[in-house]
This record gives structure tokens, sequence and C-alpha cells, in this order.
């Protein structure tokens, strides 16, 4: 055996933590044991024999198995801990910046409603309307399962109140989805030409009916057509408020583009037209 020849040769040797099979009490169990060999010298320093000790160590390497492993596990869960905190900041962040968003879209809405309003009651009633289309937006990204909304969903959950029938609106376009400043925007802007169909345009007419057609290239560029047909001939007011200037320039510039109101012979067209960024865009103004 090398180790012994080595002892004799008058060479210490030591092996730590040996595992080996040992049966004990009749069952075979994994055990570790550390061995050291040591020549034996007489009075004339002449190698007579060598020491042998041996220590079980299974209980020693056990523990330092148990140990390592409760510290990976530990380090497992600190990366775990570090994740989860770094997720519920950014998570606190969006929810500052998508709060910060939806206050400045609601002072906007108030105070220019306020602003263009007849009387209390109208500017209560248009208040009203608005702030519910904000709230269905609202829903529609809280209810996703990510920071950004479907257009087709914010579109659907917006022309909700005014669909008395099937087919009153045809959406058509790519699946692709809105930042949540953009969703806000889209779904007032949205609420804003539905009511004016249903007051003026061709949601009046049993017949008439709205087209939404929306379309999104490689670039991410983004354009979407709202069309009303069936209804009675439109001409273009002669005084523009806040709807018109919503849909036109602060929804606009959510997508970094811009919007068209037309007033044509068969029915109202809105043009809007820019991009589908990853954030949010722009601030309203009132």
């Amino acid at each position: 055996m090398p180790l012994v020849r080595a002892a004799l040769s008058g060479h210490s040797t030591r092996i730590e933590d040996l595992p080996l099979l040992m049966t004990r009490y009749g069952i075979e169990e994994p055990t570790n044991w550390s061995f050291s060999y040591s020549p034996v010298f007489d009075d004339d320093g002449d190698i007579v024999g060598m020491m042998n000790i041996v220590v079980e160590t299974t209980e020693a390497v056990r523990n330092r198995e148990q140990a390592k492993q409760a510290f990976e596990e530990a380090q497992i869960q600190l990366n775990l801990q570090r994740k989860l905190e770094a997720r519920q900041k950014a998570l606190k962040a969006e929810m500052a910046h998508r709060m910060k968003n939806t206050l400045a879209m609601t002072q906007a809405v108030v105070s220019q409603s306020l602003r263009n309003a007849s009387s209390t009651e109208e500017a209560a009633k248009v208040i009203s309307g608005r702030m519910l289309a904000l709230a269905e937006a609202q829903d529609v990204l809280v209810d996703g399962p990510s920071q950004r909304a479907s257009i087709r969903a914010v579109l659907e959950r917006a022309l909700r109140p005014h669909e008395d029938r099937v087919g009153r609106f045809c959406l058509s376009g790519p699946e692709a989805t809105l930042s949540p400043a953009q969703g806000l925007g889209l779904s007032l802007a949205v609420h804003e030409l539905a009511t004016n169909a249903t007051k003026y345009g061709a949601l009046i007419a049993d017949e008439g009916f709205v087209e939404i057609v929306w379309t999104v290239d490689t670039a991410n560029a983004f354009r979407l057509e709202w069309k009303e047909r069936g209804g009675p001939a439109v001409s273009a007011p002669a005084r523009t408020g806040f709807g018109s200037r919503l849909t036109q320039k602060i929804v606009a510039g959510y997508f970094r583009g811009s919007g068209a109101l037309l007033y044509e012979t068969d029915g109202v067209r809105f043009v809007l037209s820019g991009s589908l960024a990853d954030d949010d865009i722009g601030e309203p103004s009132s």
C-alpha cells in the first residue's frame, strides 16, 4: 500500500475526509475518515514501524456540506430579494410616473371643460364622461399582464358605452400595445369622437357606424383612422373647443405625431399618426 510504504520510508502522510462505505449494524452507510501515517523510529534512528491514527469525520463533513448548502440557499434568497427590491423600486417609479400623467391629464380635462362649458350642468356632464373614459383606460392598464395595453382593448373599453347594437364600430388592425400615457390619451380621444358622433354624427342614424383602422410598421410607426359612415351630412363647427384640441394636439403629443379632424361631406374623419414609443411622451397642458 503506498501510504504504508511511504511511512516505512520515513515520510509522514495524511488523508482528510476519505469517503468510505461502511457496514454498521448490518446497514451500509457513507462515512468519512481522516488517516495519518507516521514512521516510528528506535533509539538509533532506524525505522522500526509506523503509527496509523484514524479519526472519523463523517459528522464534520456533513455539517460542512449542510453549511455550504445553507450558504448557497441564502445567496439565492439574497439574490431574489435584490431582484424583488429592484422590481419594487421600478414599480414605484412606474406608478409615480403614471399617476403624474393621469393627474396632469385630469387637470387639463377639468380646467378646459370648465372653461369651454356654457353652464355648470354642462360642465359636470362633460367632465363626468371624460373622467369615465380615463377610468376605463386605467382598468385596461391595470388588468393587463404588463405595463402596456393592447390597442384593441383600449378601443373596445372606450367604445363600450356607445355601442348600442352590434356593428356600430368596426375595428381592424394588428396586435400592438400602447404605453400607459398613450392608452389614456387614445381612450379619451375616442370617447370624445364617439360622444360627438352620438350627438351630431353617424351614431344618430340607426344604420350609422364607425370604421376604426390602425396600422403599425416594422419601425413602430403608428397610424389610426376613425371614419364615420351612414350618418347625416356634417360641416365644420363655427367654434372649436377643448375636444378638438384634445384629439388633434394633446393626444397626438403622446405619439410624437399629429392628429387631423376632418369634416367631410359623408362623415367625420379623424387621423392620428405617430410612433408607438416605449416611453411616455409629453404631458397634457391645461
